[in-house]
């Protein structure tokens, strides 16, 4: 028989239950904050942030099967494409439909923030699966605060490159965290990572690093390095094929 609840137990249950709560009441509060920032960035026309109109223009002139990543700028357009391609290949449909606009970049980002905050939430659940319902609270949270954080809720509603690289990043955690003795999982862990950093390049240090040491401790060091292998040659790969068709270009702009 289960000994009979104390004072200080039924206590300790309810100061649990009422931090749950406000912690649920504050974080729906945030997640509300967050989707008038993205609403309203979605509806407003103008540019939001300076990066914006570059990457509308490069997804315009790609939309119409030129050349962005130019080895010569001794004719205009004087302008350089910084980042890899992904996420300009991403807005290229919309714009080639619709026109120039904001708000696909923006809605794409948007997608990619709410992407991030499940996956983060995924990982959390990954590693308690079947626990108990404080650690899908847990879970539940990690997501949440994702989405509360001053920076994502300010960084989401812009056509900028950045959420859809973190998306897919923490995709990749996501998969290897989920299934990490499972071989197609190791695939398409580095098939993320490699989209992840050809969206942006900086992503090409922080997530495959945090992937190679949680298969490594999982798996081994064959299966990490079999993990770096893929993403390393993947990468090259890429970078030959991108740099041959633009004529240098992509390896001078980038």
């Amino acid at each position: 028989m289960e000994p009979a609840p104390t004072a200080s137990r039924t206590f300790a249950t309810y100061l649990e239950t009422g931090a749950r709560t406000l912690t649920s009441v504050v974080f729906a509060v945030a997640l509300i904050v967050f989707g008038i920032h993205a609403l309203l960035g979605l509806l407003y026309p103008f540019p939001l942030d300076y990066g914006e109109a570059p990457l509308v223009d490069q997804a315009m002139r790609l939309a119409e099967g030129r050349n962005i990543y130019r080895a010569d700028l001794d004719t205009p357009p004087y302008t350089i494409t910084n980042y890899p391609p992904l996420y300009i290949l991403a807005m290229a449909p919309f714009v080639a439909i619709f026109g120039p606009n904001f708000w696909a970049g923006r809605l794409i980002s948007v997608v990619s923030a709410l992407a991030t905050a499940y996956f983060l939430g995924g990982i959390i659940s990954a590693q308690n699966q079947g626990a108990k319902d404080g650690d899908r609270f847990a879970a539940r949270i990690t997501a949440l605060l994702f989405l509360a954080l001053p920076y994502v809720a300010g960084w989401a509603k812009l056509a900028r490159i950045d959420m859809l690289a973190l998306a897919l990043s923490t995709a990749a955690l996501y998969v290897i965290a989920r299934r990490p003795q499972d071989n197609r999982a190791l695939v398409g862990t580095a098939i993320l990572l490699t989209a992840a950093i050809y969206t942006r390049q900086s992503y090409g240090l922080a997530a495959p690093f945090a992937a190679f040491v949680w298969v490594f401790v999982r798996r081994g060091w064959r299966a990490a390095f079999a993990l770096a292998g893929m993403v390393g040659g993947a990468g090259l790969a890429l970078f030959v094929i991108l740099n041959l068709a633009t004529g240098g270009g992509f390896f001078f702009n980038v």
